[in-house]
């Protein structure tokens, strides 16, 4: 009997317990050109082969960096984390009361955007693919709803990466029309609605790792 109660208090831990794995860390310099140029790195933590969920990463001090933990149109959790966990640890450990659910509200606009690939860029003699997702709505809407255009320049011949998205519309966008071209994202570029650079992330670099993010706790909304 004491056997039976032991497994079974095993089962339930486990049950309450959801994993996310990511394959690589990759770190980006992130420049806000109408703030006199203010620049901020920005480190991620991506699954290449699932590319919905994520977790961003900013430096807080010379321990901590801030973590915002993100799964798509499910959660999102803000928590901090030290170098430690980041650079060493396997593991890093969300508590569930650190865990917000909640829906995409933008899915409702989705069908006002779309993906277009014009033709490959060359950059340093060097040809990258790139993709755009911009709002087909007129020009008076756009304006109305701040909506500009993020650029994306990939690399496909480095690593085998699903595109990688932190908005949501841009997300839920690529769910139905998968024919953009996989591969690292080597730079990001948000125009906004006047056709002027607003901010740019840029590759610094990237390495494979094994690490996952466990929510620990019973949480009834994951069920």
């Amino acid at each position: 009997m004491k056997h039976i109660i032991i497994l079974i208090l095993f089962s339930t831990f486990c049950s309450a317990q959801e994993k996310y794995t990511f394959d690589y860390l990759i770190e980006y310099e992130r420049t806000f050109l109408k703030e006199d140029s203010l620049k901020k790195k920005a480190f991620y933590l991506t699954n290449s082969k699932d590319n919905s969920y994520f977790a961003e990463l900013t430096l807080k001090d010379s321990l901590d960096y801030n973590m915002f933990f993100k799964h798509h149109d499910k959660l999102h959790s803000f928590a901090l984390v030290s170098k430690f966990q980041i650079n060493e640890a396997e593991a890093i450990n969300i508590n569930c009361t650190q865990i917000t659910f909640k829906k995409n509200e933008y899915k409702s606009v989705i069908d006002d955007y779309e993906f277009s690939v014009p033709k490959d860029t060359v950059i340093n003699n060097k040809n990258y693919q790139i993709y755009n997702l911009k709002s087909k709505l007129n020009l008076k809407k756009r304006k109305r709803n701040g909506s500009g255009t993020n650029v994306y320049i990939i690399d496909n011949s480095s690593i085998s990466h699903l595109p990688f998205f932190t908005h949501p519309t841009a997300y839920e966008k690529w769910k139905l029309q998968k024919h953009l071209p996989n591969g690292l994202l080597i730079e990001k570029k948000h125009i906004d609605v006047f056709e002027k650079d607003h901010s740019t992330e840029v590759l610094i670099s990237y390495k494979k790792i094994k690490k996952n993010i466990t929510i620990i706790g019973d949480c009834i909304s994951y069920k």
